[in-house]
């Protein structure tokens, strides 16, 4: 094998060598890409979970504050709680309605 010859089989193992690093950096690259996005994803999920949970805590609450304003404005409980009170119900009092409206033409 002359001088050259050798030289050039060399350059050639050195370019395959430096081709599999290439490749192996490549898919390095590949595969930290991935675990980034999945990770991102899976904590974007745990926020979502933990959004509905309070989400789903506020609807409780708001239903529970809902039956409390009706059962406080039910006709029963406002009667005795005039009564207990000692106030004149509405339906004694005489009662007169003005609009904004007409009040500011005057």
């Amino acid at each position: 094998m002359s001088r050259n010859q050798f030289r050039d089989t060399r350059s050639l193992q050195w370019t395959m060598v430096l081709k599999y690093i290439v490749i192996a950096a490549v898919l390095l690259l590949v595969a930290l890409s991935f675990l980034v996005a999945k990770n991102q994803q899976m904590r974007l999920a745990e926020e979502a979970a933990q959004g509905r949970k309070e989400l789903a805590k506020i609807v409780r609450s708001n239903d529970q504050l809902k039956s409390n304003i009706d059962w406080l404005n039910a006709p029963r409980h406002l009667q005795s709680r005039i009564s207990s009170s000692g106030l004149i119900s509405i339906s004694e009092m005489p009662v007169t309605r003005r609009d904004i409206d007409q009040v500011a033409s005057r």
